[in-house]
């Protein structure tokens, strides 16, 4: 079971410092003015978070005036859970209350130094928290809000994961419970029939309704997710299943693609590299052209080089042409001697041609 078992002053309400336990039954006794009142509504304020709802008469001193009036003014709640004990820090930052929390249990040391004094700079009680107990302390909660739904377990937040370990009760729809014990702190009247009634009132006073498209949604969802896992598992006659070979397929084709993207990847690579190289190559062979001796009888025999390549090109195009002139003539000769030895004769003769 999760309980507040401690509550601790420091430089707070007029206190400078006293540790009150608050497990079991506790009686507070003592004459107007020592302090009673002081403690509950520090209490109430552990499971209302609000300075607004503590029974504080408009003549006094503000929530935050009177229980924060210095920078090293503290309250730190020990809470009590199945596993060990955590602590909750509250202080005031830049003008606002601000929560932290510590899952260890309280040490005085945290706080209090050499002669009783109290340490005024955070870093250095982080410090001690930290040297002392192994543990950070967590970040700031400077909202009334996001405590509550710290400590009443409506953590299912992304941003709320650290602190889900810190809840007293587990409930998303916990705004009733703080209002109820508010009620009973504020009242005089503590008689069975009264608390029974209070706590019966304060659960009904808001209507919960439930969102039957969102439900419908869930539904339609499962039944199309349910659909696909058939028609996943489901064989032919034959024993065999048509949509896993069907996936097969596609999965085989799918690593050929992607092997022939890695490939065409790799081979756009060779090709960069290698025309940086003939670039590279290209410029070197114009600089030692352009400044060396070498380069220059170098450039000398590459253009006597071309020359000759160019004169051999063109007495291979003239040998081509010519060759290409001599088989026409010999295809004409031919031509016109089948002519000859088929022309019939005219007059006992044959037709010269």
């Amino acid at each position: 079971m999760r309980n507040l078992s401690k509550i601790i002053f420091i430089n707070s309400a007029n206190i400078p410092y006293s540790e009150t336990r608050l497990d079991g039954n506790v009686h507070f006794i003592g004459t107007q003015g020592v302090g009673k009142s002081t403690i509950l509504r520090a209490i109430l304020f552990f499971y209302n978070a609000s300075p607004i709802h503590l029974g504080i008469p408009k003549e006094k001193k503000n929530f935050d005036a009177f229980y924060f009036p210095f920078s090293n003014s503290h309250i730190i709640y020990e809470v009590e859970r199945e596993n060990g004990v955590y602590c909750i820090i509250v202080s005031k930052s830049m003008g606002r209350i601000c929560y932290r929390f510590v899952d260890a249990p309280y040490d005085r040391n945290w706080f209090i130094g050499l002669g009783n004094k109290v340490y005024e700079d955070w870093a250095e009680i982080r410090h001690r928290i930290s040297e002392s107990s192994g543990t950070q302390p967590s970040r700031k909660v400077t909202t009334f809000e996001l405590f509550r739904d710290i400590i009443y377990g409506n953590n299912r937040r992304p941003e709320l994961v650290d602190f889900r370990k810190y809840a007293i009760v587990e409930s998303s729809k916990y705004q009733n419970i703080p209002r109820t014990i508010q009620n009973v702190f504020l009242n005089t009247k503590l008689d069975a029939d009264f608390i029974k009634d209070t706590i019966i009132k304060s659960m009904t006073d808001d209507n919960i309704s439930i969102d039957l498209d969102y439900f419908r949604n869930q539904i339609r969802d499962f039944e199309n997710e349910y659909n696909d896992i058939y028609l996943w598992l489901k064989k032919e006659a034959n024993g065999t299943n048509r949509k896993t070979i069907q996936a097969g397929d596609v999965l085989r084709k799918y690593n050929a693609i992607l092997y022939s993207r890695k490939h065409i990847r790799e081979l756009r690579e060779e090709l960069n590299y290698a025309l940086r190289q003939c670039i590279e190559r290209k410029t070197h062979r114009r600089d030692l052209i352009g400044t060396s001796t070498f380069g220059a009888a170098h450039f000398r025999r590459d253009r006597k080089i071309q020359q000759g390549v160019g004169l051999f090109e063109k007495v291979h195009q003239y040998s081509w042409r010519q060759d290409q002139r001599k088989q026409k003539a010999e295809a004409q000769i031919r031509r016109y001697a089948d002519i000859r030895d088929h022309q019939p004769c005219q007059a006992g003769r044959f037709i010269d041609l």
